[in-house]
């Protein structure tokens, strides 16, 4: 159990280094946000 664990710990802050390493290294404050454009609103029928 105990060399589960370790594994599982080790798998989880090696998972967090990489995201942080490549949010330092691309420099872009929440860049992925920009790549989506959302559709426009259907304008809802007057008639």
């Amino acid at each position: 159990m105990g060399v589960i664990k370790k594994l599982l710990v080790l798998a989880v802050v090696g998972s967090v280094a990489a995201l942080l390493f490549k949010k330092l290294r691309s420099g872009e404050d929440d860049g992925w946000q920009t790549a989506y454009t959302p559709p426009p609103a259907p304008v809802p029928d007057a008639g």
